[in-house]
């Protein structure tokens, strides 16, 4: 379209135009006024979703924010026991320590 200027042949990543354009394109994917959805933007271009594969990249998405929400709530309860005491069965130490120790 030119409004970006020339596009460079190679480092493409590290020019000032490819780098207007992608905040251009995080602009119009945060933004409500526009009606498309973009999904995709690799060095094959840009892509607007159809419904079908909005579902689908929705899904994934989805499922990958709540694997993150169950990680980060089995990394809370963890440091919730530190200095606890718990049954030793073995060679375990009979207090959590969910934490290392820093040595100043």
């Amino acid at each position: 379209t030119g409004l970006y200027g020339e596009l460079p042949e190679s480092d493409i990543n590290n020019s000032g135009s490819i780098r207007t354009l992608k905040k251009d394109i995080r602009a119009l994917k945060r933004s409500g006024i526009i009606q498309t959805v973009i999904f995709s933007c690799t060095s094959k271009g840009i892509k607007i979703a159809s419904k079908k594969e909005y579902k689908e990249y929705s899904e994934r998405k989805w499922k990958a924010i709540k694997n993150v929400i169950k990680l980060q709530n089995l990394q809370d309860k963890k440091a919730g026991l530190d200095n606890q005491t718990r049954f030793v069965f073995g060679s375990e130490k009979p207090i959590i320590e969910a934490y290392k120790e820093v040595a100043v």
